[in-house]
């Protein structure tokens, strides 16, 4: 067994009770099982927060191999799952508020312009948008012989993945709005270097300011 800074595991974040995962059944029960109001995409870490919460030492074992063999179509892949995870997201913030900055929401408004756009696209346009990436996946898929049409295709699929995501947060959020009300509020902070009578010696003068005017302010 590795410690789990050893291995790269953070918590709770990296907290996945996956199928290569293994605990006594006490304990399983103990910590009241799989919660089964939550989508099945997002359960498993659930579930791992849980048990990160009660305590439970995580260890991570490189010996212990598991081969899991999945196989579904890409649209199982990039709408069905992706949808699911995007709902079960807002719900596990919901459950455990203290998840919220390790979210794959924690960072809804932030990005490049061109993910910025996507977003904007996958809001305004959706039944446009899916129509092009369906169409144009169903082509690559046609030729995926090819690498580089191939590499487009994997790229595509993933990024019709992640725009199902977000419509399925949004789904469970109940609007675009109500999603970034709590996943992209933006706080200005007010930063005061230093309060003290003008007079008084400070490194940055200019930076100082009296407390009757700190008060007022």
């Amino acid at each position: 067994y590795r410690s789990l800074s050893d291995s790269g595991i953070k918590l709770p974040q990296d907290a996945h009770v996956l199928c290569n995962s293994s605990l006594p059944r006490a304990l399983f029960l103990a910590c009241g099982g799989f919660d089964e109001n939550m989508p099945f995409q997002r359960d498993d870490c659930e579930f791992g927060i849980r048990l990160w919460k009660m305590g439970v030492a995580f260890r991570y074992c490189p010996t212990a191999q598991v081969f899991e063999v999945s196989c579904k179509p890409s649209t199982a892949f990039g709408l069905k799952d992706a949808w699911e995870c995007g709902r079960g997201e807002v719900l596990l913030c919901r459950k455990h508020p203290d998840f919220r900055p390790h979210s794959a929401l924690a960072n809804l408004c932030s990005g490049t312009s061109s993910m910025k756009l996507a977003r904007g696209l996958c809001i305004a346009l959706p039944a446009l948008l899916d129509t092009i990436l369906a169409l144009s996946t169903w082509v690559a898929e046609r030729f995926r012989k090819f690498p580089r049409i191939r590499h487009a295709g994997i790229r595509l699929l993933s990024i019709r993945r992640r725009l199902t995501f977000l419509r399925g947060a949004i789904s469970e959020a109940g609007s675009w709005k109500s999603l970034k009300r709590s996943f992209a509020k933006q706080l200005p902070v007010l930063l005061f270097h230093n309060i003290d009578h003008l007079d008084a010696t400070t490194t940055y003068p200019g930076m100082t300011i009296p407390p009757e005017q700190f008060t007022k302010q």
